[in-house]
C-alpha cells in the first residue's frame, strides 16, 4: 500500500511538472522569441555536441552522471544566442567542454571559470579539456573559487556537487549573476530540489522557468532557468 501511494504521488507530481512546463515554455518563448522554433534553433548545438558527448559518456563518465545532451545543447544554444562574455561553470565535466568550446569559437573575448568541489574530478576535467585542445585556466576548486574577489557573470550553469551542496550554494550563486544574466539550474526533476530552487530564485527577486519542454531526456531529467 505504501508503495502504491508513493507511486500515485509521484505520478501526480510528474503531471503537475509537465503542466507547469508547458506554461513556462510559453514564458521562455516570450522572453526569447527564437525559442518558438527550438528544434531548429538548437539543431546546430545538438549536431556539434553529439559526437563528443557520445565519446564522453563512453570513456569519461556515465550517461546518468554527466549533464544530459539535451541540457548541454540548451547551454550552448543560450550561449550562442546571448553571447555572454563572462561564464561560470559550476560542476565541471562535459559542461566545461561545452562552454569552453563556445568561448573558443566566439567572435568576442569570453572568459570561462569552471568549478568543482571534487579535486579528483577537477583533474579529470583538466585532462579531458587538454585532450581537446581547450584551455585549462580558471579550473578551480569550490573552496578556492569562494575565496576569490566577488565577480559577476552573464551566464551561469549550476550543477555543483551533491544536491545538498547545490541547494546550500544557490543563494550565493544567484548573487553572482550579472543584472542581465541568466542561470541554468540542472536536475530540476528532483522534487525536493525543485521546491528549494523555486523558493531561492523567488527570494533573489528573479523569475523561475522550467525548461522541461526543451531539456527533458530519456531518463526524466530536465533543467530550469532563472532570469530577471
Amino acid at each position: 500500500m505504501a508503495n502504491l501511494l508513493a507511486n500515485i504521488r509521484k505520478r501526480a507530481r510528474e503531471k503537475s511538472a509537465a503542466s507547469t512546463a508547458r506554461v513556462d515554455a510559453e514564458s521562455i518563448i516570450k522572453r526569447f522569441p527564437a525559442f518558438a522554433d527550438y528544434p531548429g534553433l538548437s539543431k546546430a548545438s545538438f549536431d556539434a555536441l553529439k559526437p563528443a558527448y557520445t565519446a564522453y559518456i563512453a570513456d569519461v563518465s556515465s550517461g546518468d552522471m554527466a549533464v544530459s545532451l539535451e541540457t548541454a545543447a540548451l547551454l550552448l544554444t543560450f550561449a550562442n544566442l546571448l553571447k555572454p562574455a563572462r561564464v561560470l561553470d559550476l560542476g565541471s565535466g562535459f559542461s566545461s567542454y561545452v562552454l569552453r568550446s563556445y568561448a573558443r569559437d566566439a567572435q568576442h573575448d569570453v572568459s570561462v571559470c569552471s568549478v568543482d568541489d571534487n579535486e579528483h574530478w577537477l583533474d579529470k576535467t583538466r585532462s579531458y579539456l587538454q585532450g581537446h585542445n581547450l584551455p585549462v585556466d580558471d579550473v578551480l576548486s569550490w573552496q578556492d573559487f569562494k575565496q576569490q574577489p566577488p565577480s559577476s557573470y552573464d551566464l551561469i550553469f549550476h550543477d555543483l556537487g551533491s544536491m545538498q551542496l547545490r541547494a546550500e550554494a544557490l543563494g550565493f550563486v544567484l548573487g553572482l549573476r550579472d543584472k542581465s544574466g541568466l542561470v541554468v539550474l540542472d536536475d530540476i526533476h528532483k522534487h525536493a530540489y525543485r521546491r528549494t530552487a523555486m523558493a531561492g530564485v523567488k527570494q533573489a527577486g528573479l523569475s523561475f522557468y522550467s525548461s522541461r519542454q526543451f531539456t527533458h531526456d530519456g531518463i526524466g531529467r530536465y533543467a530550469a532557468i532563472a532570469v530577471e
